[in-house]
């Protein structure tokens, strides 16, 4: 509630009071229950008191004083001194020798900055620090002792740090960091990249954006000190920044009252420096519209979080403000609701519920504004990056040339005795001396050239490194230190893996608590050295990016005259095809504008809404998704419209800052997550189909994330649309079958003819029919003609092409994801999405068709790390067509490229819509290469013809797909900024466990095995099956197969023996045979699954696996990796020495050598 209206509302009672003389107000405060300020009254004791002190002064007292209490104790050790350690009556101060003493003790302990990294110069300490140090030291025996030191003492110790006896042994740096003043233009660079694409993904809250555009934008124009603005840091967590109760937008109405009124906003800034305290220091500045710049309009960036915060009492909308219907007559200041008074404008980003936004009360941190300024001016391509007072210094210099001295002191808050301000002007001179010396006017054109020289935005470059280089950082994987880190974690990881061998076999085991306790310090052991190892290479990682792009800037005359000046490299994420298509001999192409002409036909259905889409490749339009078509736009791009291109005629001035906000009101809460192409959430910030928040409800999103979320309804949509297309298009018809019982029923639906068709197309892809034939009557009804079609390898296929319709229930879709549109397979051959597999296959891999170099490919990665055995390569790279596009990239669980398989991609004897399968999905893509091609490799050929005819082994072969073509053959290791691959495994020490014989695991096998599968007839379904008597054990006794319950079988030339055998489940019902999961141990890292025993797998699987792992039955912990015939050897060596050991002469293991 205001108040003012709060205070009116209890005018019940007398408010003033008649006037008290001093003895009644003292009466009165006696007769106070304040016990605290009577006792402060009533005090007797004598308090050494000590005056309140900013925050960051006590922290620069605590420094010193800490400093001091290590001195002392070290110095009474050593020359046998009795100094107090604290700082407190009745203590004295110490002599000048002593202090002198604490000087060198100073220099020695505090470490300096190094400030030019490009000049390689060393972390020297600053003469400043060290005589600032002392003047903290002289105030704390005044201030906390009460013990002022003399003048001469203080000349003496300050002549000592400025002496050659210590200058000789401590070199005091006294070169100044650089200051740079960031002007009008630097601030607009920084202002339009926050809305830059790349800049999408850092901000967590759409409403960020615009609290630091403010900030930036007010720090600018006031020239004040940030924490005056955000949350000061030396005044962290006090929750004190710039409030709405320190802003009024004044509305001054217009001499012309036919026109708009003036609208202006006065800022008061009260956290002065050194002002904090004192309510009478405060300054005030007026903003005006700035429509000649108006993406850098403050007005405009705080009105809009205004209105996002809901925080005026009687508007709502910027035209209310701008361009009210009432024009004003009188002046008059807006006002705010009475609860956002104490409300901080600029509010930091916190995580509520999974979701992310500006906290409501929380302001912005300092340390906060810094990192979004350092993004800024790294994505900017800014040689230094922009700090506050670069804005500060550059608006102080304009003042101090435009204005007079006390407007200067005013305009920066500066004490009147104060030199500091000659620290905010450029050393650089940025006068036309030429026309000084000639009496000449001042060129203009020069001396803006000459302006621009001083600017931070001089020599920016955004294609600068913000990271360390992939080179750099392979080098830094080499460092001694790093590598001795390396080799202590693969020791612990060996002891770890030796002492786990040895634990104890039960609970019950007095030895098993010390062998648990000695393996959590094992562990605790390795992830304190891991995280040693993290620590120093981020360390050392930030260090050499600044060297690396302190070079770059320095080569940058260099490349600019020899022409080298290029873009950075980008990931092609849509790839352009051919537009003529390739010719297919024999043939029929269907049109491609084929599904467009059915969905534009008359029999559909008019609320699929299918308009403005003007696709002319035979992909499936999705107007029909989004309610609008606006749905589909981003209100991003409106804004960046409204903030870079704004129209050149408006209605009235300010209309374009109207614009600019409602534009910026109209962006959802959070940025629009990573979606595939084409299919973004609506403007609502919602799944397009089934209406979830995709961004703040991440717990309905799941894991896979909103663009996954978003992708996989469409698809669903689009599939049951398809078949709602296809029903509406379907003509009722008869069955064609010659032989069919059901031919003279008319089918009026098509999933009532489709279901029916595929009773026949199963019999016919029976494999214990081999006389399959095609028995569908052609040319007209009644003529007896059959197709006569048989051994076809797809029987779906074949009535899509010969008999003209499509026999699937549900209609095939592609996404294809280079064009980001999807495919419908209508005829049901898949003519289009072939021809379409075919163009990009012509676009991306044609080049690497022909085998006809000598030599191999060289490697694109980095080298092995060996502590990981893994390879690497920056992430998003190999995609500038100097070598195959096999790998692929995904983001976010978005794939940005698509992963190909080289092994089906040059395999001419497969279609091409399996040659150019699109893997989206990682692990997929791992299980396919390990599935489908890494078991049947031997001694082969590079399945990329361009790698030559050079033959490789196994492991060969794999270590160069792994390093030169990027191929996940054994998977992926989690990193970051860098995607890391493993190498074929190495194998480690054996461990000495004796198991079953091979023999004994035989026959255990032999039993285990499932009955052979018996081919036989049903009399239910009427149809061959595979296996009989699964089918009929599956069946309950009412079904139609339950109830007849009979069947025959096939001989061996796969021909109906008609002998009619009632099926009995009691007798043969199989009992289940199959082994527990928990009971197996062996990891077989080809198949990269648990087995019971690694040489059944081998033997009766026929994996040509050479590694494996053991998993230990009671600690779950992994072993080594093993050689399989090592271990073999291992283990036959262990049952022939028992064989001798025990009496019975059991037989030893068999079959080792046929493995």
């Amino acid at each position: 509630m205001d108040p003012l209206k709060a205070l009116k509302s209890s005018f019940t009672n007398i408010k003033t009071k008649a006037r008290q003389s001093a003895s009644d107000r003292l009466a009165a405060f006696r007769a106070s229950a304040d016990k605290d300020k009577l006792s402060l009254y009533a005090e007797v004791k004598e308090v050494h008191d000590i005056k309140r002190l900013a925050p960051p002064t006590v922290r620069r007292h605590e420094l010193v004083k800490r400093r001091y209490r290590i001195f002392v104790a070290d110095d009474n050790e050593q020359n046998g001194e009795n100094l107090p350690i604290e700082i407190e009556p009745p203590a004295t101060f110490p002599t000048i020798a002593q202090c002198k003493r604490f000087i060198v003790f100073l220099a020695v302990t505090t470490k300096g900055k190094r400030l030019f990294v490009e000049d390689g110069s060393d972390e020297l300490l600053c003469r400043t620090t060290m005589t600032n140090y002392l003047y903290s030291f002289f105030a704390l025996w005044s201030i906390h002792a009460n013990v002022v030191v003399p003048k001469e003492t203080r000349n003496q110790l300050l002549a000592f740090i400025g002496s050659e006896r210590f200058l000789s042994q401590f070199a005091l740096r006294t070169k100044s960091k650089p200051k740079a003043n960031a002007d009008h233009v630097d601030v607009d660079i920084l202002l339009a990249q926050l809305l830059n694409p790349s800049s999408d993904n850092h901000f967590s809250a759409n409403h960020s954006r615009f609290v630091v555009h403010y900030a930036i934008a007010l720090s600018a124009l006031s020239a004040e000190r940030p924490g005056a603005v955000v949350e000061s840091g030396a005044y962290r967590k006090s929750n004190e920044s710039i409030k709405y109760s320190e802003h009024q937008v004044h509305i001054v109405p217009n001499q012309d009252p036919t026109l708009p009124p003036y609208v202006c906003l006065v800022v008061t800034f009260n956290l002065l420096k050194n002002g904090r305290t004192n309510d009478s220091k405060f300054k005030s500045i007026i903003i005006r519209p700035d429509l000649e710049s108006p993406s850098s309009c403050a007005l405009m960036s705080f009105l809009t979080l205004a209105f996002l915060d809901n925080a005026f009492a009687d508007v709502s909308t910027p035209e209310e403000i701008f361009d009210p219907k009432i024009r004003p007559v009188r002046g008059h200041i807006l006002q705010w609701k009475p609860e956002m008074m104490a409300v901080n404008v600029l509010r930091t980003e916190e995580l509520v519920k999974k979701s992310w936004k500006v906290s409501d009360t929380q302001a912005l941190p300092y340390s906060t504004y810094i990192r979004h300024l350092t993004y800024l001016s790294l994505k900017a391509g800014f040689v230094r990056m922009v700090k506050p007072y670069d804005t500060r210094r550059a608006m102080g210099e304009a003042v101090n040339e435009a204005k007079k001295d006390s407007q200067r002191r005013q305009v920066m808050a500066h004490d009147p005795n104060s030199e500091m301000w000659e620290s905010y002007v450029s050393k650089l001179v940025k006068f036309d001396f030429q026309s000084l010396f000639r009496r000449r006017e001042e060129d203009g054109q020069w001396t803006a050239v000459f302006a621009n020289l001083a600017r931070v935005s001089f020599r920016a470059d955004a294609s600068a490194p913000d990271e360390l280089p992939f080179d750099a950082r392979q080098e830094l994987h080499s460092a001694e230190e790093l590598v001795e880190l390396r080799a202590l974690v693969a020791e612990k990881q060996a002891q770890l893996v030796a002492h786990n061998a040895r634990a104890p076999s039960s609970d019950d085991n007095p030895l098993f608590s010390e062998w648990k306790s000695q393996q959590a310090r094992l562990i605790q052991d390795i992830a304190l050295l891991e995280r040693s190892h993290r620590d120093i290479f981020a360390r050392e990682s930030h260090y050499r990016t600044e060297v690396e792009r302190a070079l770059y800037f320095r080569e940058g005359s260099r490349r600019t005259l020899l022409g080298e000046v290029a873009a950075p490299q980008k990931l092609r994420s849509h790839i352009i095809v051919p537009e003529v298509p390739p010719v297919h001999d024999n043939v029929e192409v269907p049109s491609l504008g084929e599904p467009l002409d059915r969905l534009s036909a008359d029999n559909n259905k008019d609320d699929l809404a299918m308009t403005g889409n003007n696709e002319d490749d035979g992909s499936f339009p999705l107007g029909f998704i989004y309610d609008t078509l606006d749905d589909m736009n981003r209100p991003m791009d409106d804004l960046r419209a409204a903030f870079f291109n704004p129209p050149t005629t408006v209605p009235y001035p300010n209309a374009i800052i109207v614009n600019t906000i409602n534009a910026a009101l109209r962006l959802p809460r959070n940025p629009a997550p990573p979606c595939f192409p084409g299919e973004p959430p609506t403007l609502q910030g919602k799944c397009p189909v089934c209406r979830i928040d995709v961004i703040t409800d991440r717990s309905a999103v799941g894991n896979r994330g909103a663009g996954n979320h978003i992708h996989s309804c469409i698809s669903k949509e689009c599939a049951r649309v398809a078949l709602v297309i296809a029903e509406s298009d379907y003509v009722p018809q008869k069955c064609r079958m010659v032989g069919c019982k059901k031919r003279s029923e008319d089918y009026k639906t098509r999933a009532d003819f489709t279901a029916h068709i595929r009773v026949h197309i199963q019999a016919l892809s029976s494999t214990v029919r081999k006389d399959s034939v095609c028995r569908w009557e052609v040319g007209s009804t009644g003529s007896g003609i059959i197709c006569g079609q048989d051994g076809e390898d797809d029987w779906y296929a074949h009535f899509a092409r010969v008999h003209e319709f499509n026999p699937r229930a549900t209609l095939t879709i592609h996404y294809c994801l280079h064009c980001g549109k999807r495919f419908v397979d209508w005829s049901g051959h898949d003519d289009a999405w072939e021809i379409h597999c075919e163009r990009h296959y012509i676009a991306l891999f044609q080049q690497w068709e022909q085998r006809d170099s000598q030599s191999l490919m060289k490697s694109t990665t980095g080298p092995v790390i060996a502590h990981t055995n893994t390879v690497e390569y920056k992430s998003g790279s190999g995609f500038d067509g100097e070598m195959p596009e096999f790998h692929g990239h995904v983001e976010s669980m978005i794939a940005i490229h698509p992963m190909y398989c080289p092994f089906c991609v040059y395999d001419e004897s497969k279609p091409w819509k399996s040659r150019m399968t699109q893997f989206t999905i990682a692990d997929s893509f791992v299980r396919h290469l390990r599935d489908e091609h890494r078991k049947d490799i031997g001694s082969q050929l590079c399945p990329v013809p361009a790698c030559g005819p050079t033959t490789l082994t196994f492991e060969e072969l794999m270590t160069h797909l792994i390093t030169v073509h990027r191929l996940p053959m054994y998977g992926y290791c989690r990193a970051s900024s860098v995607e890391r691959l493993k190498l074929p495994p190495t194998t480690t020490d054996i461990p000495s466990t004796k198991g079953p014989t091979l023999e004994e695991l035989r026959v255990a096998k032999r039993r285990q095995r499932k009955a052979n599968k018996v081919k036989g007839w049903c009399y239910g379904c009427y149809r061959p099956l595979q296996d009989i008597f699964d089918h009929l054990a599956k069946k309950s006794p009412d079904s139609k197969c339950g109830k007849q319950a009979c069947y025959s079988l096939f001989d061996s030339d796969d021909k109906r023996i008609e002998d009619k055998l009632t099926y009995t489940k009691e007798f043969n019902d199989r009992p289940a045979t199959k082994k527990s999961r928990s009971e197996n141990h062996h990891f077989c890292m080809v198949c990269e699954q648990y087995y019971s025993d690694i040489r059944l797998h081998v033997e009766f699987d026929s994996c040509p696996c050479r590694t494996f792992k053991i998993r230990d039955p009671e600690t779950k912990s992994m072993s080594g990796v093993l050689n399989v015939r090592a271990w073999l050897q291992n283990q036959s060596a262990m049952a022939g020495s028992s064989d001798v050991a025990e009496s019975s002469g059991a037989a030893g293991p068999s079959g080792e050598a046929g493995l």
